[in-house]
């Protein structure tokens, strides 16, 4: 949980979906629910570490998330919020709705003495999952099969971009990768496939995905 509101948006997400949805939901869920002691830890969450502070994670049985689904339905927050036309943003944890983005924040201090808070939108490899991360034996943004959408990530990420980083800054966003587009358009008959890649820095897992098919 990245804070009190992630906690308490999430607590709401298991008050309003109905059990069907989740496979592994805890047999104590609705008496926690009823009874909403403050000091007592809500039965999907438990503690662990994080910068070696203590931190609240959603729990992991056998080895995934308590939300993750095993019957091939995927997270049982995902299904009901796409059901229902819930804000994925706000029924998910933050940590879990950014993927494959992560925004990263932190204070600076200019020439001048002033201090700004500097915002970084980048991808959620496998480094910033920290050591464990190593661990993986499969990770989606460095899968060429994850790599399929015919729309650019700030086309079909634009709500999850809008709320990480606001609506003017993404606006200055898409105008920069139209123009890239109409760019790379313009270009596309004049330089080879590995050529364009490198000019226009495409992803690593796209460019394989383009190789596999050649």
């Amino acid at each position: 949980m990245c804070d009190e509101e992630d906690r308490e948006q999430l607590l709401d997400a298991v008050r309003r979906m109905p059990a069907r949805y989740w496979q592994l939901r805890p047999t104590g869920v609705d008496t926690h629910l009823e009874h909403l002691e403050p000091e007592e830890l809500e039965p999907w969450l438990e503690w662990d570490e994080l910068d070696d502070e203590p931190a609240l994670r959603t729990k992991v049985v056998d080895g995934a998330c308590i939300f993750a689904n095993r019957d091939g339905s995927g997270c049982a927050l995902h299904q009901w919020g796409v059901d229902n036309g819930e804000d994925l943003t706000v029924v998910k944890p933050e940590v879990c709705w950014q993927l494959p983005l992560r925004r990263l924040e932190d204070y600076e201090e200019r020439t001048d003495g002033e201090e700004i808070l500097r915002t970084t939108i980048t991808e959620y490899d496998r480094r910033g999952w920290g050591n464990g991360g190593e661990d993986f034996d499969w990770y989606c943004t460095t899968a060429p099969a994850c790599h399929q959408s015919q729309d650019p990530i700030w086309v079909s990420h634009e709500h999850e971009l809008r709320v990480l980083m606001g609506d003017g800054p993404y606006e200055v966003l898409a105008e920069h990768c139209r123009a890239r587009k109409a760019a790379a358009k313009a270009l596309s008959a004049q330089l080879t496939v590995d050529e364009a890649a490198t000019v226009f820095n495409t992803h690593p897992a796209t460019r394989l995905r383009y190789d596999n098919k050649m």
